[in-house]
This record gives structure tokens, sequence and C-alpha cells, in this order.
């Protein structure tokens, strides 16, 4: 890397360590906060700058491109939780036919966060000193310090002396400037203004975007060079418009003829969002469009004369005086401690609800009768009805996991384990939205 690297955004996992040589990545030891995928570490030198890349390949049983389908899916889940107003579809039709896979989200938030900066720029109070003659009470300027007695004035050269100076201090605010954010921000506009499918679906958006960051770029500029702080210590709305910067730059390297590479991501929440996104297509091609409630990850259908209900990681509290969930007509508490299925599934029928719980499992392996227990019971046992503490709510527990397991391993016959893997098939197995609407 022939620059010093910048601050960059890495997962929760992946700690950064500061070396004489740049900095190390340091992966977590637990197996189950595995990333993987293209990180862009940009960097900058005395007179130049750029961006390198670090690739890390998945493990078995995915695959690269299971990655980048993954990613793609999870971009497709956030914008299906958003509401649908027009900007949003607007972005949504421009992405049908511009790139296929390209995360306009992340374009939409580094385009806010660039917005509200340039909005309200983060300044800092700053002294500065104004030199000028000193004058004497009389008003007569004092021309050397050699005047001050009459002996000097009598021996004084008959050069003409320049007035003593003197510093006046005052208080001004003053634009804070980051390198860091400049360079980021100029690799931005570089990039949308030799994106091609920027310049011949969207010319004008193009322009517009490539002067909204070369504008940033140029008022964060510092009038000479230096190391930036601590990114820390840097104001939030300059933190923010860095990392979404950054996190746009990775997506249009990612994009585009060629190769494409997903942003390094926790491989675990890529695989449980591939596998909410699917549930959620699976049943709208069943059912037709779903009704979303605004700011929030619940989807409801109504078919014939059941109303079916998806809610995307629900926070069901534990039996603590709180508030209970409330899914369709029913109210839910936990047992002993709060719950967060990642899928939570709501049949409700002539006043009768169903409901099953569907969660993904990231495992390399097959997995084993006691997995599938332990990973069910912790639904099964715990979360009941609020009105009823004695009747358990849930009535089976569906595990996905890349590469499946038993049929059903729990006493009573009320979990399954699914074999659902991105790399083989874009789509999970018929037998799971089947056992799902049993």
């Amino acid at each position: 890397m022939p620059g010093q690297p910048l601050e960059i955004d890495v997962p929760p996992s992946v700690k950064l360590a500061r070396t004489d040589r740049g900095f190390d990545l340091i992966e977590s030891t637990d197996p189950m906060l595995e990333c993987c995928g293209r990180l862009a570490i940009p960097w900058a030198g005395p007179r130049d700058f750029g961006v390198a890349y670090l690739d890390v390949p998945p493990p078995e049983p995915f695959s690269q491109s299971a990655i980048t389908e993954m990613w793609e899916a999870r971009g497709r889940l956030e914008l299906k939780k958003r509401p649908p107003t027009s900007g949003e579809a607007a972005w949504a039709n421009l992405a049908a036919v511009s790139v296929k896979g390209f995360s306009w989200p992340e374009l939409s938030s580094a385009v806010d966060a660039a917005v509200a900066l340039l909005g309200h720029w983060p300044q800092y109070d700053r002294v500065v000193a104004a030199w000028g003659p000193m004058e004497r009470g009389n008003g007569r300027i004092l021309n050397g310090t050699t005047e001050r007695a009459r002996a000097a004035l009598a021996n004084a050269s008959t050069k003409p002396k320049l007035p003593a100076k003197v510093a006046r201090s005052r208080g001004e605010k003053a634009d804070e400037k980051l390198a860091g954010l400049s360079a980021i921000c100029i690799l931005v506009a570089e990039k949308i203004a030799t994106f091609e499918p920027f310049q011949s679906k969207a010319p004008l958006l193009a322009e517009q975007l490539v002067g909204l960051f070369r504008r940033v770029a140029a008022k964060s500029r510092p009038r000479s060079p230096r190391a930036d702080p601590p990114a820390s210590t840097w104001p939030p709305r300059m933190r923010h418009a860095y990392a979404s910067s950054v996190r746009l730059l990775t997506e249009f390297e990612d994009s585009g003829a060629g190769d494409r590479h997903a942003p390094l991501s926790e491989l675990w929440e890529l695989y449980e969002a591939w596998v909410s996104e699917r549930v959620l297509d699976g049943l709208t091609n069943r059912f037709g469009t779903p009704v979303h409630e605004v700011n929030s990850a619940s989807w409801i259908w109504m078919a014939e004369s059941r109303r079916i209900a998806v809610y995307l990681q629900p926070s069901i509290p534990g039996a603590s005086g709180k508030q209970g969930f409330r899914a369709l007509g029913a109210v839910l508490e936990g047992v002993i401690a709060t719950s967060r299925p990642d899928i939570l599934f709501v049949r409700e029928s002539n006043s009768e609800s169903v409901l099953k719980v569907i969660d993904a499992k990231k495992r390399k392996k097959t997995m084993i009768p006691d997995d599938l227990t332990v990973n069910a019971s912790k639904y099964l046992w715990n979360i009941r009805h609020a009105s009823a503490s004695e009747d358990f709510a849930i009535e089976e527990v569906l595990l996905v996991s890349p590469l499946g397991g038993p049929d059903a391993a729990h006493g009573e016959g009320r979990a399954r384990t699914f074999g659902a893997n991105p790399s083989a098939s874009h789509d999970l197995p018929q037998e799971l939205l089947d056992q799902l609407l049993m």
C-alpha cells in the first residue's frame, strides 16, 4: 500500500490493531462470528490516494456467488422494510434499469449524510492573532523599543525604523477539516463520473451527485497536509459521512462488468437475511402483496378466511411486568428471558392462532439431533401466551441450515430442520413453506 490507511468501518467481530506498517485485522475466535467478503481500505499518501482490497474467501459449504446472493438479499430485505414513498420507488426503478446487484440504499445513505453535513458543517472555536503597530496613549506611534530613554534617542540611527508590532487576539468560528473525508469524497465523485450506467441512463443525476461529493471534498480539505485525529474524536456528522461514503465506494467497486464481491460482512447475518427474504418472497408469490406496517418489520396477508403475519426478529419480553409482544390477536411473553427469533409466523383463523418460529443457523456441517433440540427448546418452552401463564404459544420450530439435519428430533415432534444453501439454489425448499402453512 503506497500510503497510510485511513479509518474504515469493519464488522463488530473484527478488530483493527495499528502497527508501524499500517494495521492488522484480527478476527474473532468465536466460530459463530465468521466474516467473509471484500474489505475496501482507502489510503492517502503525500501526493496520491487510492483504495486497496483485502479478500476474505467464504468457508465451506458457501461459495463466492452465494455470498453475493445473500448480500443482495439483505439489500432487498432492507428496501422491503421501508415505507413505499415515491423517492424510494424511483431509486428501485433506477436500480432495475441500470446495473444488477447495485445496492441503492448505500447511495441514498451517503447522499443523505453529505447533504446533512453541508447543511450543518461542524465548527470549532479558534484564536486568531492580528498584528498591528503598537500605539502610545497620546496617539504617537512607538517607532522602536530604543525610544524608551532620551539617551537612546540621541544615539539613535538616522535610518527610518519600522513601527513596533503588537498581536491582538480574537476568537472566531472555523470549519472542521479532515483529509480522510476529503480523499474518500473525491474517490466517490470520480467513480460516479466514470460509472457507465449513470452516464447512459441518468446523466443529470450523475452530474448532481458528482457536484455534491466534490463540494464536501473541497470544504473538508485542510489548507496544508496534516494527519487527521483518531476517528473516535471526529464530529458525528463527519464520521457518518465518511463511513457511508466508504460503504458506497465499496458498492461501486463491486458492481458492473466483471466479478462482484460483497463487502466484508458477518456470515450469520447474511444467511439470516437471505432466509428471511426468501420466506417473504415465497409467501408473496402464493398470497399476493402483503400489507406492510410502516416503520416495522411485519407483513400481513389476507388469505380467504385466514390472516397470515410474518414478524422479523420480534423482541418478546420476559415475564418482568413489561407489556408483551402483540402478534395479530395473540400477546406473547417469555417465561424467563427475552426471546428474539429470526422469523415469527402467525396464522389466524376463526379466532384461533397458530404460531411457528423459523430460525436460520449457519452451520458448516449437518445439524445433529442435540443441536436441533437445544435450539428449538428455547422457543418452545420459553414463549407463552400472556393471558395464560401455563399455555405455551409456539406450535413448531423450523430450523434452516445450509446442510440440513434430522427431520424431527424433538421428543414431541415439534421441531424440524430443512437444508437451504444459496450455493445450490436461489430459493428455499418448497417443503419448508408447505410445513409452515400446515
